[in-house]
Parts: structure tokens; C-alpha cells; sequence
């Protein structure tokens, strides 16, 4: 059901079409009732693309379609870690609090479908360097506490998260 014409509305110059164009998405996933098969074509890099959009409405829209399409893959999604995750992460550092906030709902959901140790790596390089101070702190108060939901214990979580920031 991801055609084509879906594909290119994604990505029109129109912010009304790109937004159009992730309801569709949205629709086709609702359709296959929360359980769709890994082999995703070119949805992922058009998914990626609307994370730097310049519409805050629409990369929010977009984080929550990908946690759901995380969901819906579910142990399948670990194949687009290190495609799709990158991107997210970077959202972290966005200046709006509602951008981070849905950052942090669509990694709930993609922890949820691949497990936490399988996010390590990827969060680890977001975190390397010169990280935005936004990234830095969402995204370290953010593994704290799936650390703490997934049953952790507190000297294991400051080790993971010593690790982290290194």
C-alpha cells in the first residue's frame, strides 16, 4: 500500500501535501491493524526527510509514526536501528519542548518493539562529541527512565549511563 505517488507526496515542496501525505501513511498503518511486515521500501528515507522538516507539526506527526511503525514491526524493526534512529535521536535537540517530547514517545515505542540494549549503540554516538545541551539532557533523562521502567537496578542504570556520556 506504500505506493509511489504516496513516496513523492512525502515529499512535495507543499507543507498541505507532505502532511497529507503522512496521514496516508498514518491510514495505511491503521489499515494493517498495527502489524505489518519489516520490508518498508522507500518509507524509511521519506520518513527521515520529515524529520527535518521545516514544519514542527509534521516531524512531530512523523516521530509518532515511526514509533508506531516500530510497534508494528516489532522484533523485525532491529534491520532500521541504524537507518531510521539516527535522525530521531537528532530530534532530541530541537529547541521545542513538543518536538522532544515526541521524540521521546517514539522511542518509547521503538524500545518497546527492538528491547533497550539493542538502542545502546545508537544513543551512545548521539550522545559522543559536542551534543546539543537539548539532546544531551532529554535524551540522558529519557534512558534513565526506561532504564528504571525496564527494571533496572540504580548502580546498573548509573553504569549505563556513565558508559553513555563518556
Amino acid at each position: 500500500k506504500i505506493t509511489d505517488a504516496l513516496l513523492k507526496q512525502l515529499d512535495d515542496a507543499n507543507w498541505k501535501e507532505r502532511g497529507e501525505g503522512l496521514e496516508k501513511a498514518a491510514e495505511v498503518l491503521r489499515e494493517a491493524h498495527g502489524r505489518i511486515e519489516p520490508t518498508l521500501g522507500g518509507l524509511p528515507k521519506a520518513l527521515k526527510g520529515r524529520l527535518a522538516d521545516s514544519n514542527k507539526n509534521h516531524i512531530c506527526t512523523t516521530l509518532l509514526l515511526i514509533g508506531d511503525l516500530f510497534a508494528a514491526m516489532g522484533k523485525g524493526a532491529v534491520r532500521h536501528v541504524n537507518n531510521m534512529l539516527p535522525p530521531v535521536l537528532k530530534a532530541f535537540a530541537d529547541s521545542k519542548t513538543l518536538v522532544r517530547t515526541a521524540a521521546g514517545t517514539c522511542m518509547d515505542r521503538v524500545a518497546e518493539a527492538v528491547g533497550l540494549q539493542v538502542l545502546v549503540e545508537s544513543i551512545a554516538a548521539a550522545l559522543a562529541g559536542d551534543a546539543n545541551p537539548n539532546l544531551r539532557a532529554d535524551l540522558c533523562a529519557w534512558t534513565s527512565a526506561r532504564l528504571d521502567r525496564d527494571g533496572f537496578q540504580q548502580n546498573c542504570r548509573a553504569f549505563v549511563l556513565g558508559e553513555l556520556v563518556k
